[in-house]
């Protein structure tokens, strides 16, 4: 017999008891780990916090997460994705086309072509985030989370910088 093949290991959980009116699902990928809470949006409580490690991200890595993880697959209130997959460089909006996105990132971290190359505009920074992420955890979160919104870790903690007073804040 062989033995089963762990792609999503747990590493921590924390959970209430609370019902949630409006349940709110935020999901982070990265490279190595993806955490997830469920939270209600009206009552700004938590009711879930799972972080878990990945060795790689891969359809059955995918597979595994949605189905060991079946809270996932719920209706929400609102469900908010954010990528932090390494590979992201910020590009002076002046400057940023968009049709040049990809051979920018490729050109200094050497993105593979099984990756969405992705714009993002940081209108309060001047900037775009030009970032990749893996073609199939893109399209099966498109597909899963229909109406989700997704953004970069960079652009939401530059977002969450108030641009006028953070004077010396890079």
């Amino acid at each position: 017999m062989h033995p089963v093949e762990i792609r999503v290991k747990q590493l921590f959980h924390i959970e209430s008891n609370t019902e949630s009116i409006q349940p709110v699902l935020s999901i982070m990928f990265s490279d190595k780990y993806v955490v997830y809470t469920i939270a209600d949006k009206e009552a700004e409580k938590l009711n879930r916090l799972n972080f878990c490690r990945v060795e790689e991200w891969s359809d059955d890595t995918l597979d595994d997460l949605f189905n060991t993880y079946s809270e996932l697959k719920e209706n929400y209130y609102q469900v908010l994705i954010s990528y932090n997959f390494r590979q992201s460089m910020l590009v002076p909006a002046q400057s940023f086309r968009k049709s040049d996105g990809g051979v920018l990132l490729s050109g200094i971290s050497g993105v593979s072509e099984n990756n969405s190359v992705v714009s993002e505009a940081i209108p309060e920074w001047q900037l775009y985030n030009v970032y990749a992420v893996p073609d199939h955890v893109h399209d099966r979160l498109r597909k899963q989370f229909s109406r989700a919104t997704f953004r970069h870790q960079v652009s939401l903690e530059l977002r969450n910088a108030n641009a006028a007073s953070a004077e010396g804040c890079f």
